[in-house]
């Protein structure tokens, strides 16, 4: 009798940690999806938010006007027009530092973070007339040394030298 009694005990303890052991596995499985479903979310803002510009200059004439106007490196802008670069600037900056946040929390993928990287290059390529409006954000932030921002210090840095050097 005594035997059989430890042997129930026996397997009762083995269910028991086996129950332990899938409720861990089961907790683990959980975690990973809820990490996977918040670095989608993470990623569709990012991509909203750069949805949201795109409307911006699709559904508005005059913005529309401007971002040509940002294509020539010489472009002179009215007052009010320099605001408006100087905000998309900032609205750029915001969605950049955010990406640049989810990616070092590991909210962001390794492919989308080097694209929103090509993203930078592309609009200080793409928009030269926006360059005087980036070094002023800069120069009034002279502490954002990491990331997007190291990386457009440096990309304007180079732009200038090489635009000096056809010139």
């Amino acid at each position: 009798m005594q035997v059989k009694a430890t042997s129930v005990i026996n397997i009762i303890e083995i269910l028991g940690i086996i129950t332990v052991i899938v409720s861990l596995l089961f907790v683990a499985y959980e975690i990973n999806q809820a990490n996977k479903i918040a670095m989608v979310d993470s990623e569709q803002a990012i991509w909203e938010n750069f949805s949201t510009i795109n409307e911006l200059i699709m559904d508005n004439t005059e913005f529309a006007e401007l971002m040509y106007s940002m294509t020539n490196e010489d472009a002179v802008f009215s007052d009010s027009d320099l605001e408006k670069v100087r905000a998309f600037v900032r609205r750029l900056t915001n969605a950049w530092s955010a990406a640049e946040n989810s990616y070092n929390n590991g909210m962001l993928t390794e492919q989308t973070y080097q694209v929103l990287y090509d993203d930078v290059r592309n609009l200080l390529m793409t928009y030269p007339g926006s360059r005087q409006a980036w070094q002023e954000l800069l120069d009034l932030y002279p502490n954002l040394t990491s990331g997007f921002f190291a990386y457009s210090r440096e990309l304007l840095n180079e732009l200038k030298l090489r635009d000096g050097l056809e010139n």
